[in-house]
């Protein structure tokens, strides 16, 4: 199931000012991997603003904000096909592992002056089931179903032939509920 949701907002300016006024606000908010990334960019301040936004909602998404996790417990990585997805340590990772979260989902886009993030937090009941077919049973039921509702759809005292029709299908749908231990 879905345990949070995050999102967040940062403006770009002002991570620019900041960055400009601190010089070790770098290091102590973004991992070496994330400022390498920021770094390398034509506008670094666009990607730093983005993966402070990043790690806000992830911590919203697992409902504690930055209370007692660090900067650093929360790091924006990318896959090999360039998907941000966060990647925890820490007080982060282990109130993750209490949680039952299994996987979390990032998103990161921007404007000319605004940085956004959102993070969605899931257990292992939210993931799909690969392929899981019905029981037989169910799908008899399903199918009896499906029939029951045409047969209370076709106006069966103007066509004596919907008569027989109805009673086939009845017929067929009792056999089948027998054949399945249904009935």
């Amino acid at each position: 199931m879905v345990v949070g949701l995050g999102v967040d907002i940062v403006e770009i300016d002002r991570m620019r000012t900041a960055l400009a006024r601190r010089s070790r606000m770098k290091q102590r908010l973004f991992s070496e991997e994330e400022q390498w990334y920021c770094e390398h960019k034509a506008q670094p301040e666009i990607h730093y603003a983005l993966r402070f936004a990043a790690k806000e909602a992830v911590l919203k998404a697992l409902g504690t904000g930055f209370s007692g996790m660090k900067f650093l417990d929360v790091e924006v990585a990318r896959d090999e096909r360039g998907r941000p997805y966060p990647r925890l340590y820490g007080a982060a990772k282990e109130y993750a592992d209490t949680m039952g979260i299994v996987e979390m989902h990032l998103s990161l886009s921007y404007t000319q002056t605004t940085a956004v993030a959102s993070a969605v937090a899931l257990t292992e009941q939210a993931r799909p089931k690969a392929n899981v077919k019905p029981s037989t049973r169910e799908e008899l039921a399903r199918e009896f179903k499906e029939l029951r509702a045409l047969l209370d759809n076709l106006d069966s005292d103007s066509d004596p032939e919907s008569d027989n029709l109805i009673n086939d299908a009845e017929e067929v749908a009792r056999d089948d509920e027998k054949q399945a231990g249904v009935a």
